[in-house]
C-alpha cells in the first residue's frame, strides 16, 4: 500500500476519534439541605402549623435548578420526635378513683377502660409534610401517626401524677420519582434561583376518664420536625475529547508529515540535494 495512502488513512481515523464524546451521563445529587422546626432540636408544644410562633414553618428549601441537568427524583426524609407528658390529679373519695388518660380524641372516653376497643384508636400523634402546592402530603397519616399510648392511676387520697408517657423519634424516608409521583409533583420542585415553601403540622388530642366522676387528667403532646431535601439528576450533556483521540490524531498528522516529506523528496531530488549540499557545506 502506498505510504501516502497510509498516512491519510491515519488522519482520517484519528480525526473520527476525536470526534463528539459524550461525558459520563451518570446520576448525580444535589448537597443535602435540612429544615427544622426547632434548629436546637427543643421540642414545642402541639398543635403547630402554618403561622404557629416559636417554630420554623414554612420549611424553606431552595429549589432544582434546570441549569443542571434532568431532575428524576426528589430525595426527601422527615424525622419526627413525639413526646406526650401527662398530668392526672385525683380528688378524695370514699372509694378509690381510677383516672384513664391517652392521647386521642375519642367521642366516648369510656372506651378507655376496655383494652380491646382502646387498641382500635388509631388517632395518636401525627406529623404532615406538604409539598410545594400546600395540599399534597408527602409524609403524613396513616404512615407518620404514632400508635395511641395510654396509662391508668387509682387513689383513694387527693394525689397528683405526672410524666413522661411516651416519647418517639421516627424517620421516614420518600423518593419522589416517575414511579411514585406524578410529572406534576416533580415539577414543583423545579425553578431557578426560587425557594419552595413545605408547610409542616403536628396534630394530637387526649382524652380522660374518671370512673367516679372525680378528678382530672390531661396529655401535653409536644414535637420536633426536620426535614431533608436531595436532588436526583442526570447532569446536562458535556462533549469532550478523550486522551486516546488526541494521541490518534497527533500520530495521523505526524505519518502524513513524513510521507510528504519523503514524497517531495523523490519528485524534487534537485531541491533535496541542494538542500542536504548547504547542510554539509563548511563554515
Amino acid at each position: 500500500m502506498h505510504r501516502r495512502t497510509i498516512a491519510l488513512e491515519l488522519a482520517c481515523l484519528a480525526t473520527l476519534c476525536l470526534g463528539d464524546h459524550p461525558a459520563a451521563r451518570a446520576e448525580s445529587m444535589t448537597p443535602l439541605q435540612t429544615q427544622s422546626t426547632t434548629p436546637d432540636g427543643s421540642l414545642t408544644p402541639t398543635n403547630w402549623g402554618a403561622g404557629t410562633s416559636g417554630i420554623t414553618d414554612p420549611f424553606v428549601f431552595s429549589a432544582f435548578d434546570p441549569r443542571l441537568g434532568t431532575l428524576d427524583g426528589v430525595v426527601m426524609t422527615l424525622t419526627a420526635t413525639v413526646r406526650n407528658d401527662y398530668t392526672v390529679n385525683i380528688v378524695a373519695t370514699p372509694n378509690p378513683t381510677t383516672i384513664y388518660v391517652a392521647d386521642t380524641a375519642t367521642s366516648d372516653p369510656s372506651v378507655l377502660t376496655d383494652p380491646t376497643k382502646l387498641a382500635q384508636l388509631t388517632d395518636g400523634p401525627t406529623v404532615t409534610l406538604y409539598a410545594p402546592d400546600g395540599v399534597t402530603q408527602i409524609f403524613g397519616a396513616p404512615g407518620t401517626t404514632q400508635p395511641v399510648s395510654y396509662k391508668a392511676f387509682t387513689s383513694a387520697t387527693t394525689t397528683t401524677f405526672s410524666g413522661v408517657l411516651t416519647q418517639t423519634t421516627t424517620t421516614y424516608t420518600r423518593t419522589l420519582d416517575s414511579s411514585d409521583a406524578p410529572p406534576s409533583l416533580l415539577a414543583e420542585f423545579i425553578g431557578t434561583g426560587i425557594n419552595l415553601d413545605l408547610n409542616v403540622i403536628a396534630s394530637a388530642f387526649s382524652s380522660f376518664y374518671s370512673d367516679t366522676g372525680n378528678g382530672s387528667g390531661e396529655i401535653l403532646t409536644s414535637a420536633n420536625a426536620t426535614a431533608t431535601i436531595q436532588y436526583l439528576y442526570t447532569p446536562t450533556h458535556i462533549s469532550i475529547p478523550e486522551p486516546s483521540s488526541a494521541l490518534l490524531l497527533a500520530l495521523g498528522t505526524g505519518a502524513g508529515f513524513l510521507t510528504y516529506r519523503r514524497h517531495r523528496r523523490a519528485t524534487h531530488p534537485a531541491e533535496s540535494d541542494r538542500a542536504r549540499g548547504e547542510l554539509d557545506r563548511p563554515d
